[in-house]
């Protein structure tokens, strides 16, 4: 667009005051604390606390601080401007009634001012736009985490009527015990399905740019917060949020089926092996608060489980062969496989009790709880290994990591494991599977 063109329409935002400021060099961190004891207790605010609104508004904020910083570093201060008074504009129709919405002075003026636009200017606009809705998703469910953690504070309050305390302290009230609870969950099934649909546009590398941020606004509730650490996370933000401004929204190729089953199974590593452990404790700790029964983890019910038409759904895709469909098992497996293996070594690591000490000493409940995991997961092991050693099927995952290590016969494959232990491929699922477990078992 030439000079006299942006000119032209930039020209009256000059006299409006911006929320969006930019500062080329902020005298103190968005985030920063100067009574870190008025920000204990916004966190901990109760139901009725208007101060538990404070947080929420103070990440929204500042995260638009940060973008606006982002829209003039990257596109310069008059797209900067444009983007506020768009937004102030929207804002102040939104107060009118439903029907004057659309023909509001202010709708109008917004209208004008898009209207104006070039095309690579409008595209920049909502891209803003998008991003700035993005962060603010992202504030609001740190918040709502913020707030469940609140909760905890206060356990005389009401629990939410979708939690799980809050439905167990409904079914005692209605006169249900708690064998008869937790009969009705043994009941329960619930199964999401992944589907590559073709609505989903969302790229992996822009989710695992939201995950970033949604930690870095996670630390930034850890207190005491000195203002170096505040300022160092606020940089982290502004960086994620300028590589969000440089990425693009949606892919540029469309994807294979074997990027649709990769795509699919990213969510496992991502969140759900994190959450999964966490909705069941969560069980366990609603049926001790509610009924004061104690349960282990065998005794909780399997209500949750996953599946996926990723890589076998035969909806008319010519690419959706038998091929597909046995790659998309194998990634599977091997994705959950991989877990197992990760969890294996980190609680390998916490087994550092020696058998030769001068005294006996107790044994603490969780450690044997541990050791009790470990012996299982050490025969869940050897079992899968041999298990997949005696097929017969195509669908294997015999797959040599490197010449050093391939192996000449299935008998060398089954008895050695010094090429496995030498080799650092992780794609050397079964020979690392079986050898943890008898690792294990040599610590047991």
């Amino acid at each position: 667009m030439a000079d006299s063109a942006v000119h032209g329409i930039y020209k009256h935002f000059g006299s409006h005051n911006l929320v969006w400021m930019h500062k080329s060099m902020p005298e103190a961190p968005l985030w920063g604390a100067k009574d870190q004891s008025a920000r204990l207790a916004e966190l901990t605010a109760g139901t009725d606390d208007r101060a538990k609104e404070h947080p929420l508004r103070r990440d929204v904020r500042s995260l638009g601080i940060l973008l606006g910083r982002v829209l003039v570093e990257q596109a310069g201060e008059p797209l900067f401007k444009v983007v506020e008074q768009l937004r102030r504009l929207l804002i102040q129709s939104r107060g009118s009634s439903a029907d004057s919405q659309l023909d509001s002075a202010g709708m109008r003026e917004a209208r004008g001012i898009v209207e104006q636009l070039a095309i690579q200017d409008a595209y920049r606009v909502t891209k803003a736009f998008a991003i700035y809705f993005e962060l603010t998703n992202l504030a609001e469910t740190n918040h709502r985490k913020r707030r469940r953690r609140a909760g905890k504070f206060y356990p005389e309050q009401p629990p939410l009527a979708g939690s799980f305390r809050g439905t167990l302290a409904r079914m005692r009230d209605a006169g249900m015990t708690a064998d008869q609870a937790l009969q009705a969950l043994r009941q329960v099934k619930v199964v999401p399905v992944f589907t590559a649909h073709p609505t989903e546009v969302a790229r992996r590398t822009v989710l695992l740019k939201r995950r970033h941020i949604a930690r870095q606004l996670e630390l930034l509730d850890t207190l005491p917060l000195p203002p170096a650490e505040a300022l160092a996370l606020e940089n982290a933000i502004a960086t994620e949020i300028t590589a969000l401004w440089q990425t693009d929204e949606v892919r540029v190729q469309k994807p294979q089926v074997t990027d649709e089953i990769r795509m699919g199974l990213d969510h496992y590593p991502m969140s759900i092996f994190e959450s999964l452990p966490r909705l069941y404790s969560e069980m366990r700790e609603s049926f001790r608060e509610v009924y004061g029964m104690e349960l282990c983890a065998e005794q909780v019910p399997q209500v949750l489980f996953f599946g996926s038409w990723i890589g076998g759904d035969r909806d008319g895709n010519p690419f959706v062969t038998v091929e597909s469909t046995r790659e998309a098992l194998e990634r599977a497996r091997n994705t959950i496989l991989a877990h197992y293996i990760s969890e294996v070594d980190r609680m390998m690591e916490q087994l550092s009790s020696s058998c030769h000490q001068g005294r006996r000493v107790a044994v603490r409940k969780t450690l044997m709880v541990q050791r009790v995991s470990l012996r299982r997961t050490s025969d869940l092991c050897i079992t899968v290994w041999n298990g997949i050693a005696e097929r017969t099927s195509p669908i294997s995952f015999w797959i040599p990591c490197c010449e050093m290590c391939a192996p000449s016969d299935f008998i060398w494959q089954r008895s050695t494991f010094a090429n496995m232990r030498r080799c650092t491929n992780r794609r050397w699922r079964k020979f690392r599977l079986r050898a943890l477990g008898f690792r294990l078992q040599e610590k047991l």
